[in-house]
């Protein structure tokens, strides 16, 4: 019974040890009837790129305060995201899309919710605890949604880039 038992360990370890070995040269075909994982996201030089991958152009200056654009990006018929940095390694990134749903893509429970009116739109302000603004988000009530995302801004700094924002 002991040698019955050793031969089928051994023809188990052998088994295993062929099925784990290295694939042969056809066994790629497989993977090529996979369909690639396409980013939709675009890297962009200039808001007017941005705007033709998008469908609709944004309104964003340069500069804000001591913030300078960093990156621009895209998503086809969809979204502009233009994220800003200072010297000090701050920042923020402001969203454009299409729809009047948040488009912040920040679902996080913040302590208080509250609405302030810039530049003749309602705009909610989502704070923490130490009372920093680090969601604003507002629509022009009919095609598209905005977004201002940071780490945390005062509402001061908050609806002064809110209200550079088309």
């Amino acid at each position: 019974m002991a040698k019955f038992l050793a031969i089928i360990i051994c023809a188990l370890a052998i088994f295993s040890m062929t099925a784990c070995g290295t694939p042969s040269d056809d066994s790629n075909t497989d993977r090529e009837n996979v369909p690639d994982i396409v980013n939709p996201i675009t890297d962009c030089d200039s808001l007017d790129d941005a705007a033709k991958i998008a469908g609709f152009d944004i309104t964003a200056p340069e500069t804000i305060g001591d913030y300078t654009i960093d990156t621009i990006t895209a998503m086809e018929e969809g979204m502009i995201q233009i994220d800003y940095t200072d010297e000090a390694g701050n920042a923020f990134s402001v969203r454009k899309g299409t729809g009047t749903e948040d488009i912040s893509g920040d679902f996080s429970a913040y302590t208080e919710e509250k609405e302030v009116e810039i530049n003749g739109s309602t705009v909610t302000l989502k704070l923490s605890d130490d009372g920093l603004v680090h969601v604003a988000v507002w629509n022009d009530g009919n095609y598209y949604s905005y977004s201002v995302t940071s780490d945390g801004l005062t509402e001061a700094e908050a609806s002064g880039i809110v209200s550079e924002i088309q």
